[in-house]
């Protein structure tokens, strides 16, 4: 029996970087895709939100890089979501993944703690990361380990 699924609750923010994550496909031109991401890269510059508009800039301008640069494959990869797409291209771009805590991966994504808590552990359970935490309690870091 099927039963009825109520919606999913995104944020203001994961809604934004869903829709950054589709403008990297190659079905979208990339002036077209450049111009969107700007306009939503302006409204948190404008609210002055200057962190999280930069980490907009970055994720995007890494994931429209040449296939050759690290981790683009990860924001191509049809088995994940956007937000796991964006994790995946963040852990590439770390220099050390040792001790990465929720809130690092929070920081430089922008993604929401909710979002962050719902990715990793499918991001596990797909093979793409091995993460093994040092400790119990909140703000513990994990050591990553990228499998694919």
């Amino acid at each position: 029996m099927l039963k009825i699924a109520s919606p999913k609750k995104y944020s203001e923010r994961d809604l934004n970087v869903i829709h950054l994550a589709s403008l990297i496909s190659p079905e979208v031109e990339r002036g077209v895709a450049f111009e969107q991401a700007q306009e939503i890269v302006d409204i948190y510059a404008e609210r002055g939100e200057l962190r999280y508009a930069n980490s907009l800039v970055a994720l995007f301008n890494a994931a429209m890089a040449s296939k050759q640069s690290t981790g683009n494959h990860y924001v191509l990869d049809k088995c994940l979501g956007a937000s796991q797409r964006i994790i995946m291209w963040y852990f590439s771009s770390c220099l050390s993944l040792d001790n990465v805590t929720k809130g690092d991966i929070e920081e430089a994504t922008g993604l929401s703690r909710s979002t962050v808590d719902r990715a990793l552990p499918e991001l596990i359970e797909q093979g793409y990361i091995l993460a093994e935490r040092f400790s119990a309690g909140p703000g513990v870091g994990y050591k990553i380990t990228i499998l694919k």
